[in-house]
């Protein structure tokens, strides 16, 4: 039997080749000759990479035979990647819109169980990034650089640039800005006398509490109802004590027990003198 030569090239398809030259009756009457074979070598542990058209040579990744790095040759885990200063991992084009991230969950995502982290923008600076697992998105940041977590679409607690937490609040003024209620079993004042300067009795205790007025009003948010003072009545005596731009004024009530002890002290001293002109006038009545 004539021996059979089938030269193959990348142009080339080898075509009427039936069973009998396969089945091992007639190995000996068929050859394929490559007009290009791939050649080159590599080093031990790491996968191949085409480093031209016909020749292979190591790539990056590397296995031990249980585990596999990425520009480490001693994986940690089953899968470690040494980015340098690089970035380490990046799964971008998912869901809708301009999404990043690591999906592991099997829903997309809006399902209820979703384990996911994602940046939702066209770069990073731009749009908010995600990490949430199951129900609770534990963590947000908008382009305005907050720090947002919630366990729905509005905001429970909120970190902004400034430093402020916020807590209902999605623009907290001071270091934490609370809307609603606040419950602890006691709230403790910086008061160390190595903390302060120019310490001063206060004067005119008594005329200065007169000028307060104590006042019911109902919360225009909420419509409960409450007792207080206001502030910008407040600041007229005690501006030291009032905080916030018009509009959103607020008073540091626990301040005014200072003015508070003081007008007691005052009104003890006149009440001590009122008791010892009391009795001199009943003495002389009664030596009379």
């Amino acid at each position: 039997m004539a021996l059979l030569l089938y030269t193959v090239t990348s142009q080339t398809l080898v075509t009427n080749l039936n069973a009998d030259l396969l089945d091992g009756k007639h190995a000996s009457a068929f050859q394929t000759k490559l007009t290009n074979p791939v050649t080159g070598s590599g080093s031990t542990g790491y996968l191949p990479r085409f480093t031209g058209a016909t020749t292979i040579g190591s790539s990056n990744v590397y296995s031990n035979g249980t585990k596999v790095g990425i520009d480490t040759t001693n994986p940690g885990a089953k899968l470690e990647i040494n980015a340098g200063t690089g970035h380490g991992l990046r799964i971008a084009g998912f869901g809708s819109g301009n999404f990043y991230g690591i999906d592991m969950s099997n829903s997309g995502l809006s399902g209820a169980s979703d384990y996911f982290i994602y940046m939702n923008g066209s770069t990073y600076w731009s749009g908010e990034g995600w990490l949430r697992t199951a129900n609770i998105r534990t963590s947000r940041v908008y382009e305005s650089g907050n720090l947002k977590i919630d366990t729905g679409s509005s905001g429970h607690i909120i970190l902004s640039p400034a430093g402020n937490v916020g807590i209902g609040t999605s623009t907290p003024g001071v270091k934490l800005d609370v809307v609603g209620d606040v419950r602890a079993n006691e709230f403790l004042y910086s008061s160390d006398r190595a903390l302060k300067t120019n310490i001063a009795t206060i004067k005119n205790p008594i005329n200065k509490i007169m000028k307060l007025r104590g006042v019911t009003f109902d919360w225009q948010e909420t419509g409960s109802s409450s007792v207080g003072l206001i502030a910008q009545e407040v600041e007229k005596v005690f501006p030291e004590l009032v905080a916030g731009e018009e509009g959103n004024k607020s008073v540091a009530y626990g301040n005014l027990v200072a003015p508070l002890i003081e007008a007691v002290k005052a009104q003890q001293v006149e009440i001590e003198m009122l008791r010892a002109r009391i009795y001199k006038l009943e003495l002389e009545l009664y030596n009379n």
